[in-house]
C-alpha cells in the first residue's frame, strides 16, 4: 500500500516545476489570465479577417 503511495509521490515531483519563481517571490498565475485573454482575442481576429478574406474572394470568383 505504502508503495503505491511513493509512486505517486515520484510521479508528482516528475512533473511539478522547480519552484525557483516562488522562491523569487514571483507570483506566476496572476498574469497567465491575461496572457491567455490576449491569446484568444488575437485568434480570433486572425479567425474573423479569414473568413471576410475568403468570402471577398468567393465573391470576386462569382463574377
Amino acid at each position: 500500500m505504502q508503495d503505491s503511495h511513493e509512486h505517486e509521490n515520484l510521479a508528482t515531483i516528475a512533473v511539478r516545476p522547480s519552484g525557483a519563481a516562488e522562491a523569487e517571490g514571483v507570483d506566476t498565475g496572476s498574469g497567465m489570465a491575461g496572457f491567455f485573454i490576449v491569446g484568444a482575442v488575437i485568434n480570433v481576429a486572425i479567425v474573423v479577417a479569414y473568413f471576410a478574406w475568403a468570402t471577398r474572394q468567393w465573391r470576386r470568383k462569382d463574377r
